[in-house]
């Protein structure tokens, strides 16, 4: 969810009010109303605030005409008439300027690759195989979007700067913690905390876990798992018991330079139970077949799973 254009407007013209010698208790009512009217409000005022404080501002603004001079410096020489377009602008400067540190870093992997990626914060993540985030480091907020596979994540404590971790529809928030993700579908995900505690949010149910405990959200509901200590990490091994098929082709694919497919949806509601060990896809798929009595086609192109 980002803020539009018309609260970035309303944030600055708030900001302009704020700044000025007379604000009211009335003002400050409205000024509430307004916040909690809608949570992009909110964050388009926090974004702004923070530019408005920074020194980004005065950087911004040097490199600027004066025309987009920082308003504080304006105000003084009575060089506009409208604070509040002067505000609009300068900001508006500001966040060209700093745009570079709110563009999102994606990393990604290679099938059955392990990839260490250190954070501009200290934050350490392990991606498993055909697996990719992206990352927005703010000055007040650390965002995170795992878009597909698993990841391993050993978060720096910073208070000020809480992160979240996306998973489609889910949330995870920590501050300081260790933990590991693992996006089987759109709507399966698994969160297991190794140290610390993290806060897991689907937009319907809420769940705080700590040490040693695991979640799986699924189709917005959360349910407690068995910790699986050897799963923390992309260990090359899948533990299933009673799990869908397709949560087990899931984790072959981080492996397959083949893609796999599930071609009919009696096979894809299959359960299997087992240890498999995933980083060996071929073994894995020819262990399904005699235990299973699945169909594999390979093909040039792609495996396809038929039962």
């Amino acid at each position: 969810m980002t803020a539009t254009d018309s609260s970035y407007e309303q944030a600055a013209a708030w900001l302009d009010q704020m700044n000025r010698s007379v604000f009211d208790a009335a003002d400050g009512e409205r000024f509430d109303a307004w916040m909690n009217a809608d949570p992009l409000n909110r964050e388009a005022f926090a974004e702004l605030a923070a530019i408005w404080d920074s020194e980004e501002l005065e950087t911004a603004c040097a490199a600027e005409p004066a025309a987009t001079a920082a308003p504080r410096r304006l105000f003084a020489a009575g060089w506009v008439s409208s604070a509040r377009v002067a505000l609009v602008a300068a900001a508006t400067a500001a966040i060209v300027l700093f745009t570079a540190t709110m563009i999102p870093r994606d990393y990604g992997s290679a099938p059955g690759e392990m990839r260490r990626v250190a954070l501009a914060d200290g934050t350490s993540v392990v991606l498993g195989g055909s697996s990719s985030i992206s990352v927005r480091m703010l000055p007040w907020r650390r965002a995170i979007d795992l878009e597909r596979g698993e990841a391993s994540f050993d978060v720096a404590h910073d208070a000020a700067r809480p992160m979240a971790v996306r998973i489609g529809e889910t949330r995870v928030t920590v501050l300081g913690t260790a933990f590991h993700i693992d996006r089987l579908a759109a709507d399966r995900v698994t969160v297991a905390v190794s140290r610390g505690s993290v806060r897991v949010n689907t937009g319907t149910e809420e769940l705080d876990i700590s040490r040693l405990e695991a979640v799986r959200a699924m189709s917005g509901r959360l349910q407690r798992v068995r910790f699986e200590p050897e799963l923390q990490v992309a260990s090359g091994w899948f533990v299933a018991k009673e799990a869908p098929l397709a949560d087990l082709v899931e984790k072959l694919r981080r492996y397959s330079k083949t893609p796999i497919r599930i071609t009919n949806g009696q096979a894809r509601a299959l359960r299997v139970t087992g240890r498999f060990k995933i980083a060996d896809v071929a073994g894995t798929l020819n262990t399904l077949e005699g235990l299973y009595g699945i169909e594999i086609a390979r093909r040039n192109s792609s495996i396809e799973i038929s039962l």
